[in-house]
């Protein structure tokens, strides 16, 4: 089976990461590709993964969309998750906040921590 340079980079960097439940599953699946509903924007990825969790797949995307058609356009949509705006719904404050936060810290920045080593992303953040 043919995997992605993508994919086979993650499998290796998780791999190095442990613990041991992680690495056994590894070990038995190998590399695994990133689903493609995230899209290629990784802004608007990690945006959709803050809204989708602790939801189910539907609930998540109806919220999406929700927002999507909130605020009509990728920058208008950055620009009021980045002032944590209320009147966004389907957001609890948490998520408004962790989402603010995302971009707040911006695009580069996020490019730039996925692509360093764990130790060092971590302690930028």
């Amino acid at each position: 089976m043919s995997v992605s340079k993508q994919a086979q980079d993650a499998h290796q960097h998780l791999s190095k990461l442990g613990p041991k439940k992680l690495l056994d599953f590894l070990s038995t699946r190998g590399p695994q590709e990133i689903p493609s509903r995230y899209g290629e924007d990784p802004m608007i990825g990690l945006c959709r993964i803050v809204v989708g969790q602790q939801l189910s797949g539907a609930a998540a995307a109806k919220i999406w969309q929700s927002l999507e058609d909130q605020t009509g356009s990728r920058r208008v949509l950055f620009e009021r998750l980045g002032q944590a705006d209320p009147t966004l719904t389907g957001l609890s404050a948490s998520k408004r906040k962790t989402l603010q936060h995302i971009v707040l810290i911006g695009e580069v920045e996020i490019e730039n921590l996925a692509k360093s080593p764990m130790n060092d992303a971590r302690e930028r953040l």
